[in-house]
Parts: structure tokens; C-alpha cells; sequence
């Protein structure tokens, strides 16, 4: 009798330590699923703006939910992040809580339609929930020339690269004298622009 008292001992005391390294070793597990890099497909969009009496964090979830709505995007493939300046002299004058400037950095597969959804998308969500008119909301769009872009340990090189096609159509519409962008992106608020966020780079 003792004899199984003391086995079902053992057996116990195994199971509880088999449970502590499992519970132990799953957060490992979740640490190494999200240190294999940025993906490759990735726009990011960096925010810079004078301190704003709002939760940043708050902020940036909140336009992550909009940007991916109105692109199509899902919101795992798009980095956002944030910096605070100390001052900003704007047109000769120091300003309080304006301009917001960002800097979006694009992969070489995106066409103008998306770039210009995701500019009015980010511009018109910066006006939601920051409180800031978006006519003070400055965007510059980064397009990488091909092999000008390091992400996840390698140089990438897309084999859908949209530079020169992105290039020839504005040159049309310089040669038409049309400023159709701004229309389209109006529009695209209305109507996500389509896009594949799970394109792969293919090397």
C-alpha cells in the first residue's frame, strides 16, 4: 500500500514538473516566433510630431485600425512608431502642437493607388484622433530604388518592382496636365484600393 502511495508520488511530482517547464518554455517559444524579423513585404510609417496631451499608444492602435481598413492591409504588416521633438520653428515661427510630419517608407511593389490611399487614410486618421486639421498633417513618402532597402538580414530585390511603372504614370499625367491623385484618394477613402499584404520577395 505504501508502496503505491509513494509510486503515485512520483508520478504526481513528474507531472507537475513536466507542466512547469512546458508553462516555462512557452513563452520562449512566443519570443522566438516573433524574433525572425520584420517581414520583408513591410511598409512603416514613422510619426513625428511636438508632445500631444493624448495616450501615444492609444494613438498609434487606433490609426493601425484605420490605415488597415481603408488599404486592405492587415494590421500585422504595417510598423508604426512614433518620436517627440523637443521644438519646431515652422515658416519662421515657433509653433505649439503643429505640424505632425511623417515618413512613410513603402516596399518597391506598391503602386501610387495604394501609396495614395495610405497617405489620405493616415492623414485623415491623424486628424481623428490626434485632434490636429490634416491640412497640418506633412506626409513624404519614401520609394526605394531597387537593392536600396535591408530587412530581416537581407538586401531585398523585388521582382514586381513598381518604380519605373509608378514613374511613367505620373509623367503621363504631368504631360495631360491632371492632378488626379488627390481625386483618387478621396475616393479611396470611401473604397479600400487593393493590395496582397502576403506577397512574398522574391529573390
Amino acid at each position: 500500500m505504501n508502496d503505491k502511495g509513494s509510486y503515485g508520488k512520483h508520478v504526481f511530482a513528474v507531472v507537475v514538473m513536466v507542466g512547469f517547464l512546458l508553462g516555462v518554455a512557452a513563452p520562449s517559444a512566443e519570443v522566438d516566433a516573433s524574433d525572425k524579423g520584420l517581414h520583408v513585404q513591410d511598409p512603416m510609417v514613422k510619426i513625428s510630431s511636438l508632445p500631444i496631451d493624448k495616450d501615444v499608444d492609444k494613438v498609434l492602435a487606433a490609426i493601425s485600425r484605420d490605415v488597415s481598413q481603408g488599404t486592405g492591409i492587415e494590421q500585422q504588416y504595417i510598423t508604426y512608431y512614433w518620436l517627440t521633438f523637443d521644438s519646431i520653428n515652422c515658416m519662421g515661427e515657433k509653433t505649439a502642437g503643429r505640424p505632425i510630419l511623417v515618413d512613410l517608407y513603402v516596399p518597391g511593389f506598391f503602386t501610387n493607388e495604394l501609396i495614395g490611399t495610405m497617405m489620405t487614410g493616415l492623414a485623415a486618421s491623424i486628424e481623428k484622433h490626434v485632434g490636429l486639421s490634416r491640412k497640418w498633417v506633412f506626409i513624404q513618402v519614401h520609394f526605394p530604388n531597387q537593392g536600396q532597402v535591408y530587412l530581416s538580414g537581407e538586401i531585398q530585390i523585388w521582382d514586381d518592382y513598381k518604380g519605373l511603372e509608378n514613374a511613367a504614370e505620373f509623367a503621363k499625367m504631368k504631360n495631360k496636365g491632371e492632378r488626379g491623385m488627390n481625386d483618387g484618394a478621396s475616393q479611396a477613402e470611401e473604397q479600400p484600393a487593393s493590395a496582397d499584404p502576403k506577397r512574398t520577395t522574391k529573390r
